[in-house]
This record gives structure tokens, C-alpha cells and sequence, in this order.
């Protein structure tokens, strides 16, 4: 299986990964269902970032464990080392609601490019862990991923968009049993609120 997954996640630059549903889950799903119905802890707020959506801040670190453990208890670390034979740490964790009926913050687009010779966004790229929960057991559009885009990478900008626009799309859909890895340097992303 994890064959199948590191070859998943080489060809498509994305997988998704099944959650336990333990004590840690249950947890998590509490706690973001707390913060969505905006009954935080004392200290902690959601703060506009990009039109449509909304943080969690100071930082999420303080605000709960049960973000960390749940990448412990799936094991994640060993499941990225597998993926990308290095080692990988956690250097931010965010929550971010989306305000309903909003129009979407981001538009398709790569984390990480090339725009007239200038490097845009991070490199080497991170890897990104993706938790679209799904409170009222219906599921819905979050994310459309262009399936491959990480292996079609072109130096102008405008040819990388135009290549990159006649590939295939995947959906993600919300859901409370699993998560996105998500190779976010290139993958074309758009989010669909």
C-alpha cells in the first residue's frame, strides 16, 4: 500500500490519506466544529487574511494538541519521509474558515513559480497536509487540483499556464475521514468555496 501511495503521490503530486477515527479524531473534530461555530478560547480570535476566509490567531499551536497528534497518531512524519525521503518538520499549522456564501480567496494558481526570471514563493517547496472537514455530513467542493502540474513545470510563466490549462482537474471534497498531501510548489490549486 505504501508503494501505491509514494507512486500516487510521485504522478499526481497529491494524495489522500485515510484518518483513525480515535479519541484524537473525535478531539479534532470537536475543536475545529468549536472554532467554526466561532466559540474559541479565551484569547484567541479569527482575523480576516484574504476576502471570503478567516485565521485562527494568535496561533494554533497554543490553541490545542490535538493538531500535532493527529499527524502522531496517523503517522504522518513517517508517511512524508516515505513520500519524500526527507525528513520534514511542521513549521505552521493554520486554520482557516471560510465565510459562507464568499467568493473564493484564491484563484488556480501555483505556490511556487517562475515569473520573468524571479523565483515566487518558496524552494525548496513545502509539503502541505489538507483538512477539509465536513460538519453538516454533506459533501462539498473545496479544491480542484491539476493532476501532474508538479511534473509540468515550464520557466515562463505564461507558457506554464497555458500547457497546464489543458490538464486534468481532480476535486477534493470535504471529508471528516480523510486528509490532502499536497506537493504545493506546482500543483495548480484553485479553491472552490
Amino acid at each position: 500500500m505504501v508503494i501505491d501511495k509514494i507512486q500516487e503521490f510521485y504522478l499526481n503530486g497529491f494524495i489522500q490519506v485515510s484518518l483513525k477515527k480515535d479519541n484524537t479524531w473525535k478531539k479534532l473534530i470537536k475543536e475545529l466544529k468549536s472554532i467554526q461555530d466561532d466559540n474559541l478560547k479565551p484569547g484567541f480570535q479569527l482575523k480576516s487574511k484574504y476576502k471570503g476566509a478567516m485565521d485562527l490567531s494568535p496561533n494554533v499551536y497554543d490553541y490545542s494538541n490535538v493538531f500535532l497528534d493527529l499527524l502522531k497518531v496517523n503517522e504522518i512524519p513517517e508517511l512524508l519521509f516515505q513520500l519524500t525521503q526527507k525528513t520534514n518538520i511542521c513549521y505552521h499549522i493554520q486554520i482557516r474558515k471560510t465565510l459562507f456564501g464568499g467568493s473564493s480567496y484564491l484563484s488556480k494558481h501555483r505556490d511556487s513559480f517562475i515569473k520573468k526570471g524571479e523565483i515566487i514563493g518558496n524552494i525548496p517547496p513545502p509539503i502541505k497536509i489538507i483538512f477539509y472537514p465536513n460538519f453538516d455530513n454533506r459533501k462539498s467542493r473545496k479544491l480542484s487540483v491539476n493532476t501532474g502540474s508538479h511534473l509540468r513545470f515550464f520557466k515562463s510563466f505564461y507558457l506554464d499556464k497555458l500547457i497546464n490549462f489543458f490538464s486534468k482537474n481532480e476535486i477534493i471534497e470535504s471529508s471528516n475521514s480523510s486528509i490532502l498531501i499536497l506537493c504545493c510548489i506546482i500543483v495548480f490549486l484553485k479553491k472552490i468555496i
